[in-house]
């Protein structure tokens, strides 16, 4: 079977994006070109951030998915929203209880959804 195992962001500039992502994932990408980087998280997930320009086929548009982050409970939820709002990724909802626990979104400068949560057994 084959299971997928990575994702990739079509990006409008390679150099601020993996400055964020760097930050973000705590990382250093393991592949870095002008036009591609790469991220492969302790999971095994690889992260790909592809110059929108140079993508072939080129991508149509952003959003409609989410990068995300499973982190302990709300006292690490409240972390990474102070950490995305230091990185100024622009906060699009706020930490607040959803369905399923406690979670915070952003969206990175090219509109990627990126969303850190915990999930709560009486949410």
């Amino acid at each position: 079977m084959n299971l997928p195992n990575l994702n990739v962001f079509y990006v409008e500039d390679i150099p601020r994006s993996t400055t964020l992502y760097r930050s973000i994932l705590d990382m250093e990408p393991v592949e870095a070109s002008p036009g591609f980087v790469l991220f492969i998280l302790p999971s095994g997930l690889k992260i790909g951030l592809w110059h929108r320009p140079a993508a072939s086929p080129a991508g149509q548009g952003s959003g409609g998915s989410e990068l995300g982050f499973t982190v302990e409970d709300r006292a690490a939820v409240l972390k990474v929203h102070q950490q995305w709002q230091a990185l100024g990724l622009r906060i699009v909802q706020p930490p607040s209880e959803v369905d399923f626990g406690y979670t915070v979104c952003a969206f990175d400068p090219d509109g990627h959804c990126l969303r850190a949560y915990c999930v709560e057994d009486d949410a």
